[in-house]
């Protein structure tokens, strides 16, 4: 419940306080204390410190509280500050918050700065909110991120594109786990292959399995087989019972376990 007096006070130290420590703490313990939706002196105050306070580190803290709870007034500050605010942590915050907030509103933002913000922080946290909203434009944007220069960006893609389960991204994907030089990328992929859950991707996590040099991702491809099962799944498996790398034998093992739990007739 509210502190009488409390929010009042906090609302005061952000707008005037000297010190950007002081104004920062004030942002993240209004969050507190905004009890409903809307357009509340917090709200504002908030809104206000997140446009126009000097201080980088008070405006992404203003973000992160706004993430807080909805209202048109905190979703609107946050797209103006993904879209223009100077500092990438600023923009990257807002990102993040965006995520949080239900609804479509954010998406087109969101797509916008995982296309075109120079700071791959910022686009790589765009990624992940977009693969906590879904829909076909999150799903598009996120493929095309596939593509993205930066090795951390294209990684955040591929866990989002995990969670949303469209198979629509399969293709992508498995050309992400066949062909990225970054093994962080290719692990991602795998992973998000055995979510989606499509068996068609049988054969290239089996590739990847065999051939892959990356022992993690070895230890992610068996893991997706596992969750995909089938003859040449388990056939894989039981190959992979001799890899070089005791991970790779132990996600293996685990992964023929699962398929026999799950009752999959190819594993006897």
């Amino acid at each position: 419940g509210r502190l009488d007096g409390s929010t009042e006070a906090l609302v005061a130290a952000l707008a005037n306080d000297s010190s950007p420590g002081v104004r920062g703490a004030a942002a993240e313990s209004l969050a507190w204390f905004v009890d409903s939706v809307g357009d509340s002196s917090e709200v504002e105050a908030l809104v206000a410190a997140l446009a126009n306070d000097s201080s980088p580190s008070v405006r992404a803290r203003a973000a992160a509280a706004l993430g807080r709870f909805g209202g048109r007034k905190a979703v609107e500050a946050l797209v103006a500050a993904l879209a223009n605010d100077r500092s990438p942590g600023v923009r990257a915050r807002a990102a993040a918050a965006l995520g949080l907030h239900s609804g479509r509103s954010a998406v087109e933002p969101l797509a916008a700065a995982l296309a075109n913000d120079r700071s791959p922080g910022v686009r790589a946290r765009a990624a992940a909110a977009l693969g906590l909203h879904g829909g076909s434009k999150a799903v598009a944007a996120l493929i095309a991120a596939l593509s993205d220069d930066s090795g951390r960006v294209r990684k955040a893609a591929a866990e989002a594109l995990s969670w949303l389960g469209d198979s629509s991204a399969v293709e992508s994907l498995a050309a992400a786990l066949a062909s990225d030089w970054d093994a962080d990328v290719r692990e991602a992929a795998a992973k998000a292959l055995g979510w989606l859950g499509d068996s068609s991707e049988v054969e290239s996590l089996a590739a990847a399995l065999a051939n892959d040099r990356s022992p993690g991702v070895r230890a992610r491809a068996a893991a997706a087989l596992g969750r995909l099962g089938g003859s040449q799944a388990v056939a894989a498996l039981i190959a992979a019972l001799s890899d070089d790398s005791s991970r790779v034998r132990k996600a293996a093992a685990e992964a023929l376990e699962e398929l026999a739990r799950r009752g999959d007739g190819q594993v006897v």
